[in-house]
């Protein structure tokens, strides 16, 4: 059984290396809060391993191929050529759990990611999204489009819409 402390300190905990993507205490509370409201089945306040394989096996709904690959590509901001590895892999959500362990390596042997940087990202991202910790950013607002006399350029201008908090 793990409590929202214990999911903070493993937040904290450096499980993503040295970076240091949840320094701040509002999104370390945001973290906490998304893993506990998308884990607990339960809904008991704490996330038990029925809860946590329950996810685990729900994965594959979550990312299948055609989103890995997007979600590579768009989120983790990687080349089209690794999205490419993930789709003619065959890589899926469910497989992210064997992506991570013994520290990614994996990527290396099976999917040739030779780069270390990317998979240091992966890595991270995918335990992230194996955390449930992340949503999908709210679209622009009061979207523009500004076509002058030339044929060969569009202005796209918008509003960058608030952050909201995870919940």
């Amino acid at each position: 059984m793990l409590t929202a402390s214990e999911i903070r300190q493993y937040l904290t905990s450096g499980i993503f290396g040295n970076d240091k993507s949840l320094d701040d205490t509002s999104e370390i509370d945001n973290a906490v809060i998304s893993v506990v409201s998308r884990l607990d089945e339960g809904e008991d306040g704490s996330v038990s391993m029925k809860d946590i394989n329950s996810h685990l096996l729900n994965l594959d709904t979550l990312l299948n191929l055609d989103e890995t690959v997007d979600w590579v590509q768009h989120a983790v901001q990687l080349p089209e050529s690794v999205g490419r590895i993930f789709r003619d892999n065959h890589v899926t959500g469910s497989e992210f759990a064997e992506l991570v362990d013994d520290n990614g390596e994996l990527l290396e042997t099976e999917l040739q990611i030779t780069k270390k940087s990317w998979r240091k990202k992966l890595m991270k991202h995918i335990r992230l999204k194996l955390l449930g910790i992340g949503t999908v950013p709210s679209p622009p607002t009061d979207l523009k489009v500004e076509l002058p006399h030339r044929c060969d350029l569009v202005t796209l201008s918008w509003m960058k819409a608030l952050p909201t908090a995870i919940t």
